[in-house]
């Protein structure tokens, strides 16, 4: 049975405020470990990675872009220094939108950058629609409650042929030698840590391109990520650091976890 918008927004709102305040109790603990790129898939040199991500998005000077779920907006300022987009990010949470916006104000890059704190859930609330040739959520998609309400919402502030590009961990669509028991105890503890609601049919490669064309977009790529991972250092010492939390069941699990899920990028064309 399908919920009315009221409810539906209710539960949004109530999940979307778990996530806010997961980073509210680890955002100095992310900065320790991870920067200004919150993203735990990552190569030796974070730049390595933006740029990795700047070519397969496929930037170009001049577009007009969205950074749904910025984080402290490390990949936002870069693309607008590096690639010459503009770009309006979005975050749930008020401390990351603060130090955002004070990195703007020291890279003087206010003409090309704007953050606000916000829900993606509701991109056209904020942002005029067919107006972006891009959107794109990286490891952030993961945080949503309800995902094919993110893409319709994406899908109507896009130009025709705007792209949304995401680069978040999916559901591995094998068992890669787990039980099915401990396969589904690890995707929940993973879920219950970094709040999400992933389940391994939704948010499966499959399932993905499957909510991509409910949403109206044409799917371009869904693929693991090729770039070279050595992250491993930097999630563990982020886990260990918060081994403290009874609900960090991930710490010393990480080889069992990457049997769950892996990172993949998938990139999707506004028909």
């Amino acid at each position: 049975m399908k919920l009315p918008n009221f409810l539906r927004n209710y539960f949004i709102g109530r999940h979307t405020g778990k996530v806010s305040a997961h980073y509210d109790t680890y955002n100095k603990t992310y900065q320790t470990y991870l920067g200004d790129v919150i993203q735990g898939s990552r190569t030796v040199d974070e730049k390595d990675l933006l740029r990795y991500l700047g070519q397969n998005m496929q930037l170009k000077s001049g577009q007009k872009l969205i950074d749904a779920g910025s984080g402290f907006g490390g990949p936002a300022l870069f693309f607008a220094e590096n690639y010459g987009v503009s770009i309006d990010a979005l975050t749930i949470n008020e401390e990351q939108r603060a130090i955002t916006q004070t990195k703007i104000a020291e890279q003087n890059l206010s003409s090309k950058v704007t953050v606000r704190q916000g829900d993606f859930h509701f991109l056209s609330n904020y942002f005029p629609a067919q107006t972006y040739d891009g959107i794109y959520f990286f490891e952030s998609f993961c945080h949503a409650y309800h995902y094919e309400q993110v893409l319709r919402e994406a899908y109507k502030v896009l130009k025709p042929g705007g792209f949304v590009y995401i680069k978040d961990y999916l559901v591995n669509e094998s068992l890669n030698g787990l039980t099915e028991n401990r396969f589904a105890e690890i995707l929940e503890n993973i879920n219950q840590f970094y709040k999400f609601k992933f389940t391994a049919q939704q948010n499966s490669p499959t399932g993905m391109r499957t909510m991509l064309s409910k949403a109206g977009f044409e799917t371009e790529i869904i693929q693991p990520v090729s770039y070279t991972h050595d992250n491993f250092e930097k999630v563990s010492g982020f886990h260990t650091a918060t081994q403290h939390n009874e609900d960090n069941y991930i710490a010393g699990n990480l080889p069992d976890v990457f049997k769950v899920v892996g990172m993949y990028e998938v990139r999707g064309v506004k028909r």
